[in-house]
């Protein structure tokens, strides 16, 4: 008796097994027609195949899969999805071009408002700015982004970056850097990086200015010296330690800051060698006060143009802001 029970038992288990399992095949068979159905542009077919999906096994483990999905092509089933399929077709283009970008841009014009408008207009100004590198058809593009009703926060945010980026590359620098802070976006990564390429329009050409009157000064104040008369053991060392040690810090401590030492060693060991084979021969004090200024102001430009070169001011200055 007990031993038929168990059988029946044993049988109903399996009848359940197999029903799970017929289940389960049927649902994935259900979101693969559902993926095919976007893979060819039919967000209609889709949906239905995704809700049937997930009416047959709400529970299960491919059930959040089809769930999502639905929810995605709900949230931009606007015009009857025609606006998805259109956006979808461009989204997928490997290697667009200006005329192509345009006739879409035509199309989203007539778009209805809601999110398929929107992500086609970033779309649109990101790929102007990143893919065909045209920052002045990205200004606009940009501008017409930002125009959309119902952006949230993070994509109001992309948009005037975008903007910001994109006037910048223009050479409006200052348009640019106002664009951001006008926005609350002046302490953002993007602002920074404005305000250091408005640096740089000045402080490149005065450091080479700097670093060529040190050493045509320093010339011209030693030129009646003998110049080697200022090495000494000492001396040596000082100009051996000044190029050593950037490279020991780079090697032993900051392997990433290579690039940046490599342009600093030597920079800064060429002006102590020359402010040590000038200096001991001036015999007046002004000269002296001089070089002593020049000489100073000559060890920051090589800082700066060796960070500069390295396009490590970025991540510096921001460390400093973050602290």
């Amino acid at each position: 008796m007990l031993e038929r029970a168990a059988r029946a038992l044993l049988a109903a288990l399996v009848v359940l097994l197999l029903a799970a399992g017929a289940r389960a095949e049927t649902q994935s068979q259900a979101l693969r027609r559902a993926e095919q159905a976007e893979r060819a542009f039919d967000f209609d077919g889709a949906l239905s195949a995704y809700t049937e999906a997930l009416a047959l096994a709400p529970h299960s483990r491919l059930s959040r899969r089809a769930a999502q999905r639905i929810a995605y092509l709900k949230d931009r089933s606007e015009g009857d999805f025609r606006p998805l399929v259109a956006f979808e077709k461009q989204r997928r283009v490997r290697e667009p071009n200006a005329a192509q970008l345009e006739a879409f841009e035509r199309q989203v014009n007539g778009f209805p408002a809601g999110r398929v408008r929107r992500e086609s207009r970033a779309l649109i100004a990101d790929t102007f700015l990143l893919r065909l590198e045209q920052p002045e058809r990205a200004v606009s593009a940009y501008e017409a982004w930002l125009a959309e009703p119902g952006l949230d926060d993070a994509d109001w945010m992309r948009a005037t970056n975008g903007l910001a980026i994109a006037r910048a590359r223009l050479g409006d620098l200052s348009g640019s850097l106002d664009t951001l802070k006008k926005a609350g976006l002046g302490a953002r990564t993007e602002a920074t990086y404005v305000e250091l390429a408005l640096v740089r329009r000045w402080a490149r050409p005065a450091s080479f200015l700097i670093l060529g009157a040190f050493v045509v000064l320093g010339l011209i104040f030693g030129a009646r010296k003998n110049l080697l008369s200022g090495l000494s053991p000492l001396s040596l060392f000082a100009v051996a330690w000044t190029a050593g040690l950037p490279l020991v810090i780079a090697a032993r401590h900051r392997p990433e800051t290579w690039r940046t030492m490599l342009f600093l060693a030597p920079g800064t060991a060429l002006v102590t060698l020359l402010a040590l084979l000038i200096g001991p021969g001036l015999e007046r004090s002004s000269q002296r006060r001089v070089l002593v200024v020049l000489g100073v102001l000559s060890h920051v430009a090589v800082v700066y143009l060796a960070l500069d070169h390295a396009e490590a001011l970025l991540g510096l200055v921001m460390s400093f802001r973050r602290g």
